[in-house]
């Protein structure tokens, strides 16, 4: 019986560590993504070769920051 739970409780902390280490697997790549985006507004505003950017591109990276670094990326969704 004691064995049995001590599997279990092993158990728990290695899923939780799963779904942590994913968790922050996903914050790194969105991060990237972030910076990304970040590069090439700095790259067009400066080159000025591109038109229409501030309705396509800014508005996709502004999704990218507010939707997956706060809503997904967020330190609450660890602890689950």
């Amino acid at each position: 019986m004691r064995k049995l739970r001590q599997q279990k409780i092993l158990h728990v902390k290695i899923c939780h560590y799963k779904i942590t280490t994913v968790l922050n697997l996903r914050v790194i790549v969105v991060d990237f993504l972030i910076i990304y985006h970040l590069c090439s507004f700095v790259i067009v505003v400066l080159t000025r070769k591109e038109e229409g950017f501030f309705g396509g591109k800014l508005c996709f990276f502004f999704f990218f920051f507010f939707f997956f670094r706060v809503v997904i990326g967020s330190e609450s969704f660890q602890y689950v």
